[in-house]
Parts: C-alpha cells; sequence; structure tokens
C-alpha cells in the first residue's frame, strides 16, 4: 500500500504552495509534480510523502464544509490520466476502480466526460464505461 498526499493548486502558486508545504512538514518528503522514475524511486518508496501539482483548469470541484474538495468525477478521470503518479494502478484494477465507483456512488457522466475531454482521455474513459457496462 502506497501512502502520500496529493495537493493540487492553481499554477500561478505551486512554487509559493510547494515552499511553504515544505518548510512546514520538514520530516516529510515534499516533491513537487513528480515525473514517473522520481515516483517509483522516491514517493512510493516514502512513508507520508507529499505531492504538490497544479490543478487542471475547469477541473470539478465542489464544496464540502466549507473546503474546496475534487468530485468523484475528477479523482477518477485523475487516476487514469496521471499515469506518472498512478502508474501502480494498472489495467483490471483501474477497470475495478471504476466499476467499484460507479457502483457505490452517483457519478455524473456528462460532468466526467467533459473532464476527461479536457484531459484529453474521452475516448479511454469512454471504452472504461462500455467495458464496465457490458461485464
Amino acid at each position: 500500500m502506497y501512502d502520500f498526499l496529493l495537493v493540487e493548486v492553481e499554477r500561478e502558486v505551486i512554487d509559493s504552495v510547494f515552499h511553504f508545504v515544505k518548510e512546514i512538514n520538514q520530516e516529510k518528503y515534499t516533491f513537487k509534480e513528480p515525473l514517473h522514475e522520481m515516483m517509483g524511486m522516491f514517493v512510493l518508496e516514502s512513508k507520508g510523502s507529499i505531492i504538490v501539482k497544479s490543478l487542471t483548469s475547469e477541473a470539478p470541484l465542489q464544496d464540502v464544509d466549507h473546503i474546496t474538495v475534487p468530485s468523484i468525477e475528477k479523482i477518477l478521470v485523475d487516476l487514469y490520466a496521471d499515469s506518472d503518479i498512478f502508474s501502480f494502478l494498472q489495467g483490471s484494477e483501474m477497470l475495478n476502480i471504476f466499476e467499484s465507483a460507479l457502483g457505490k456512488y452517483t457519478v455524473n457522466t456528462n460532468r466526467l466526460l467533459r473532464y476527461a475531454k479536457r484531459r484529453n482521455k474521452e475516448k479511454d474513459i469512454r471504452n472504461i464505461l462500455a467495458q464496465i457496462s457490458g461485464k
């Protein structure tokens, strides 16, 4: 099991947030937009690492108790699209995650596909949805 925290912020403030998080959490490793190699060699091997990355514009977010959090649609698309970060989720694992999420949560398919299109993954996400509905 992997243990890391993902913090997404507006592109304009990523450097400031990265340095702030790094300063206040000196006992944990902090990474700014790590690539696949860095994920495998450092992030996934370190307990409690923190990843700071830029938030995709127009990402589907929601407010929960006055805190902005990602919607289930954003989480699903990002799990698929952010292959540098989530490379450990492949093949049937990804399909199982989607299937489980669709079974447990109310997923707005239009919002899911709109965000997938924004991330240039609409065709792939449609294929995943088709595989699930074909079971």
